[in-house]
């Protein structure tokens, strides 16, 4: 039996438990103080369940969670192994941040801490979606409505406690039917609040940055703590 099959038995029998389980680790979703080390134990558990539990969890999907809810639900029998964490400093202040998301690239969810307590600081949705660029910068693509897309790049702020916006391209139509690109450094979709360029709707639909690959944990790996623990 192949090593996936054999996940994927493991994982079969275990899916009832942590279902149940996952209702109690989200009724205790405000975590104490900890030690950097331990301080994302139970978000990695509890998103390891929600991967499990997926559709089954509708009403008790927290907005944080929102981005790797929807990733686990269009990768159905495959999320175990295709979604993942991580946990690295990528802000460069000497505090871990969390990364869930697919291991393709796409981040679903990111949280740093704040004296030793997890804060989420931001998701990533199908129609709102980031990457990681490298040194603490992350690439945005989305989608506002018609005609209306937006290319950006964000990095974490010194305390990784929020994004701030280093540039910020997006479309809109014109008066003529046409498509006009807009920048600005703020992410704000306002055309006026924005600068009108002489970038090509061609030019910006064409425009795919290098992205970088975060090493993360699939799930399939992380061993169930919940039954124990709850």
């Amino acid at each position: 039996m192949s090593l996936k099959n054999v996940e994927a038995a493991a994982v079969s029998e275990q899916t009832t438990s942590s279902q149940s389980h996952y209702v109690h680790m989200v009724a205790e979703k405000q975590a104490s103080p900890v030690s950097a080390a331990g301080a994302y134990d139970e978000f990695v558990e509890r998103y390891r369940a929600l991967v499990l539990a997926r559709q089954d969890y509708t009403d008790i999907v927290h907005d944080d969670e929102l981005g790797v809810f929807e990733a686990a639900n269009s990768l159905r029998n495959n999320a175990l192994h295709e979604l993942g964490y991580l946990i690295e400093d990528l802000s460069g202040d000497g505090v871990p941040e969390l990364v869930v998301g697919k291991l393709n690239g796409e981040i679903n969810a990111l949280y740093t801490l704040q004296e030793g307590v997890p804060q989420f600081v931001f998701k990533g949705l199908t129609r709102s979606s980031y990457s990681y660029l490298g040194d603490g910068r992350f690439y945005y693509n989305g989608a506002g409505g018609a005609a209306a897309t937006a290319q950006g790049v964000f990095r974490l702020a010194a305390n990784g406690m929020a994004l701030e916006c280093d540039s910020f391209h997006f479309t809109a139509l014109n008066s003529d039917g046409g498509i006009d690109v807009y920048y600005n450094e703020t992410g704000s979709w306002d055309p006026a609040e924005s600068q009108k360029t002489a970038m090509s709707a061609e030019d910006f639909f064409a425009y795919n940055p290098a992205v970088k690959l975060l090493p993360l944990t699939p799930f399939a790996r992380v061993a169930c703590k919940a039954a124990a623990k709850y």
